[in-house]
């Protein structure tokens, strides 16, 4: 596991080596130059140093930020808070996202230890790491560090082992379980200072997983709600059709067996027995022009209107019909056809433009007109018939026709 990750771009290679040697001379180890072991595939492979790392340094250039790569491994240390940014080239600004970062000025280095750009990344690197390990003592004789192949060998073996536990990790996601549940990964935990944050790719693929998912339940609430009343509707008919034949079939059992009797009631009742179960209104000797409504006595609802030549289906009970501004109320309606008897009050030798009012004289409310050629319909009663400021009262019979002289 290497301390510190170098994300660039393949242009600027030699610049990242050079930092890394740097690195290194002061007891950091370094991850840079990517070599792939046999058989392992480059992007799992750069994302596993990337999430072991406890820095990542991000050398910026016109390069740099047209790479996806660098891009994305910088905002992989961004989110971990582990992103130590540094200037190789004197570009305008770093990517959209990444501005809010102080980066170090490395632009003209060239190795030097007093350059104030690369000292003040050595103290970022330090603030994030800590002090640097001790590097093993140099052999005067060979000028080679000491135990440097073991030291490759040892690292080759470690990068082999954290490949295959971040393999497993992964595993673990998929099949649910937490990371880090291994005791080994909990043991070696704690060195990694930083806990690990998902990538953003990650963060996107769980929300469009989510999202497709509430679509998904809010497509089978609505088939809910359109199959329910539907497969209510055929239970429902299931239900008649059964009580039916349930009905038929005992009273055929009953005929069988000689168990019914003659003051039996019928299995079910005939067209003429349910068209008995309701009235008809009608009033003979109506004009064209003669709208007479009826109102349910109880609710004040309206049930039709009668004019001439038609009978108004209503159910058996108490009504009230309006004539004009009055209601002939307690009218009975039973079952079968019902007649109104009214009677009909019209005045001869009416000019065109003449309208003559008439009112009950009992409830003082306006009948209705009449008019030249009209005659008009009242239920049986006294009216007040006006003539201007004169008034003239008579007495109507059921079916009595009223003619008045002007």
């Amino acid at each position: 596991m290497a301390d510190i990750f170098i994300s660039y771009a393949r242009e600027d290679a030699s610049a990242a080596q050079r930092l890394a040697a740097a690195l290194e001379s002061r007891g950091w180890s370094v991850f840079w130059d990517p070599r792939i072991p046999t058989g392992q595939r480059f992007d799992h492979y750069i994302a596993a140093q990337v999430g072991l790392a406890r820095c990542i340094i991000v050398l910026w250039s016109s390069a740099a930020i047209a790479s996806e790569w660098v891009v994305e491994e910088a905002a992989e240390g961004r989110d971990r808070n582990i992103l130590a940014p540094a200037l190789i080239e004197a570009i305008k600004a770093p990517p959209f996202g990444f501005r809010h970062r102080q980066a170090a000025n490395l632009v003209g280095w060239r190795g030097e230890d007093a350059h104030e750009g690369f000292q003040r990344l050595i103290a970022d690197v330090a603030g994030l790491l800590g002090s640097p390990a001790r590097r093993a003592d140099v052999d005067p004789r060979s000028g080679t560090v000491q135990g440097e192949v073991e030291a490759e060998r040892e690292k080759r073996q470690e990068a082999d082992v954290e490949h295959r536990d971040v393999q497993k990790e992964a595993t673990d996601e998929a099949c649910g379980e937490p990371r880090g549940h291994d005791e080994e990964a909990t043991k070696e935990a704690p060195a990694r200072q930083v806990r690990r944050q998902p990538s953003p790719l990650w963060r996107m693929a769980h929300q469009r997983i989510w999202m497709l998912g509430i679509l998904g339940l809010l497509v089978l609430a609505g088939l809910g709600w359109l199959v329910l009343p539907l497969a209510r509707y055929r239970t429902a008919t299931e239900t008649a059709k059964m009580e039916s034949v349930g009905t038929a079939g005992s009273v055929e059992d009953k005929k069988a067996n000689g168990e019914e009797s003659e003051a039996a009631p019928a299995a079910a009742p005939t067209r003429q027995e349910i068209k008995a179960q309701v009235g008809y209104l009608s009033i003979p000797d109506l004009s064209s022009g003669d709208v007479i409504y009826v109102f349910d006595q109880k609710s004040g609802k309206q049930m039709g209107n009668i004019q001439r030549e038609t009978k108004l289906p209503v159910p058996p009970g108490t009504y009230k019909i309006k004539f004009g501004d009055m209601y002939w109320s307690d009218v009975q309606v039973p079952a079968g056809e019902r007649q109104l008897q009214v009677g009909f009050i019209s005045i001869n030798d009416l000019s065109p433009g003449d309208v003559i009012s008439v009112f009950d004289q009992q409830s003082g409310q306006r009948v209705g007109y009449i008019q030249r050629g009209t005659k008009l319909p009242v239920p049986p009663g006294t009216y007040d018939v006006k003539f201007g400021e004169v008034s003239q009262l008579i007495e109507v019979g059921e079916r009595q026709e009223i003619e008045l002289s002007n």
